[in-house]
């Protein structure tokens, strides 16, 4: 049995487990499990309006949310398509998914669980072989001749908040796992597997029925393990370790056993204040967060490619107020990170048992990264009864700053840019008959206010630092980061109720990302997505 059939089969046992597990609990309980008709589910926005925990990474926050009894399981396919897109990304994504999560609660506990599954085929993905080249991790290794991607990924995740204990403090915990197998399709071939896990505790004191004061962890671990192989030996592949803005070491020739192994973990917290008083409410956030990662060339010599420290912080504030009729909602949000790369000297000794190691002498840092995004939002429900809600509507802006900077003598690039963003969304539910239509429309603009580049003086030498490669990529994605975009979403889902217990829906969602704001119509590159979906509330 293969090592991708047996996780499968694990995966889903899991899964089974945990489907089992809360049949019996539920069964224990009828009271709670027991439904005699379903209703229609709420948006995830709605949610999120009506209930302002959610909007933040404290799980116990779960609880304090007017419980839908509700599961939902979905079939759906998707294509993304178009020649505007950075170079790491694939020219066209063909996926296959399944979804099943579902909401109970049982003796005062709330419960939420997530299944995902995803087949992925990937065209045209070059110069990378990790999956997330734009994680602001930059040292990872690629090739030159880039190919097509064979993906799956299986994700597991849960909420539990408890009760409120002592008539003061609720608990909660979050629990996410992913498990991604890849694999390129063209020599070199990198078989790809990714695994992570995070682990959210919360908690939330209430000492008297207006105040709030919660705190959560954020504890976050991963790795991905890459094996190359080559079907034809007799071809001789070149390959380059990354180190930030495109500039990159040659590490020689690719072989069958070469593996690389990228390994980090994120540890940090997020506290939380909020108020609440008749139809009004606020809350404000802070977090912090150190991330680290770092690459490993090749197990068997152990040779250390790069490490990256990054320190990310998250602040916001939300109001919220609600009436009869009306959920407005204010959120003001900022995230900044800063971070920094650093390379590796490595020479090769013997060690005891006469077996080859690198012995790291030297340690220098060559990349840096600041970013900082600020945005605001305002969102306005207006509800129906009968329905979920008559209209939405959103509006949204804000900044992107972004500061990085390479250098390693003789190399010294630099990219600084900053973009704005802004936009609207309105939606719109009707009944029709026994049918529920749900409609929205999104439209985003961005564009810049300001950029530098500094490029590599000419006459630098093309070894240790390979500048096709900064050519190839650096400046590429430095257009398409700073050239002024539209993006377009549109998406309408119409529900049916086929039983007292059971609501079947289709979705349908297209959009696209187009270049040159001013001249839609005769823009010179765009992307463009498609999708559809059926599924079943129960």
């Amino acid at each position: 049995m293969s090592k991708i059939a047996s996780r499968l089969i694990a995966n889903l046992g899991i899964l089974g487990l945990l489907c089992l597990y809360s049949q019996n609990a539920a069964a224990s309980d009828l009271k709670d499990s027991v439904k005699t008709s379903v209703k229609l589910a709420t948006s995830d926005d709605l949610k999120t309006a009506r209930n302002i925990w959610l909007s933040t990474s404290n799980a116990a926050g779960f609880a304090l949310y007017g419980f839908e009894s509700i599961g939902d399981i979905s079939l759906s396919m998707s294509r993304k398509s178009g020649d505007f897109k950075q170079i790491q990304d694939a020219g066209s994504i063909n996926d296959f998914t399944i979804n099943a999560k579902g909401y109970d609660k049982v003796k005062n506990f709330s419960f939420y669980g997530n299944f995902y599954y995803k087949r992925e085929w990937e065209k045209n993905k070059e110069y990378t072989n990790v999956l997330f080249p734009h994680n602001d991790f930059p040292y990872h290794l690629v090739d030159t001749t880039g190919g097509d991607w064979k993906n799956h990924e299986f994700s597991l995740s849960a909420l539990v908040a408890s009760p409120k204990y002592f008539n003061s403090i609720n608990a909660g915990i979050g629990v996410d796992y992913t498990n991604i197998s890849a694999a390129k399709q063209l020599d070199p071939r990198s078989l790809n597997r990714y695994y992570s896990i995070s682990l959210k505790p919360s908690l939330i004191y209430n000492p008297n029925e207006r105040w709030y004061i919660g705190a959560n962890g954020n504890l976050d671990f991963f790795r991905e393990y890459i094996h190359f192989k080559l079907i034809n030996a007799s071809q001789t592949y070149i390959y380059y370790n990354l180190c930030g803005l495109g500039a990159a070491n040659e590490m020689g020739t690719l072989t069958n056993n070469l593996t690389v192994d990228l390994r980090g973990h994120a540890l940090g917290g997020n506290a939380q204040l909020a108020y609440s008083a008749n139809n009004f409410k606020v809350i404000g956030t802070a977090g912090i967060q150190s991330y680290f990662q770092d690459l490993i060339n090749d197990e068997t010599t152990l040779k250390k490619g790069g490490e990256m420290k990054k320190m990310l912080y998250n602040g916001g504030i939300s109001f919220n107020h609600a009436s009869q009729n009306l959920v407005n909602n204010l959120a003001i949000t900022l995230n900044m990170i800063d971070g920094a790369g650093y390379e590796f000297t490595n020479i090769s000794i013997k060690d005891e048992n006469g077996f080859t190691r690198s012995k790291v002498v030297d340690k220098k840092q060559s990349y840096k990264i600041t970013r900082s995004t600020i945005c605001a939002t305002y969102d306005l429900w207006k509800l129906r009864q009968g329905l979920n809600y008559n209209f939405m509507a959103k509006v949204f802006g804000g900044v992107n700053s972004n500061k990085e900077s390479y250098s390693n003598t003789p190399v010294y690039i630099t990219q600084n840019y900053t973009t704005t963003f802004y936009g609207a969304k309105f939606g719109k539910m009707v009944k029709l008959g026994k049918c529920f239509i749900e409609g929205s429309l999104q439209g985003t603009l961005y564009s810049n206010l300001d950029k530098t580049f500094e490029k590599p003086a000419a006459p630098a030498p093309k070894k240790p630092y390979q500048l096709d490669l900064y050519r190839a990529i650096t400046i590429p994605d430095y257009y398409y980061l700073t050239s002024s975009k539209i993006k377009m979403d549109i998406d309408v889902k119409v529900s049916v109720p086929l039983s007292p217990i059971y609501i079947g829906y289709l979705r349908v969602y297209c959009g696209s990302l187009s270049k040159n704001v001013g001249d839609i119509l005769k823009s010179e590159a765009s992307r463009n997505w498609a999708g559809i979906s059926i599924g079943l509330q129960y």
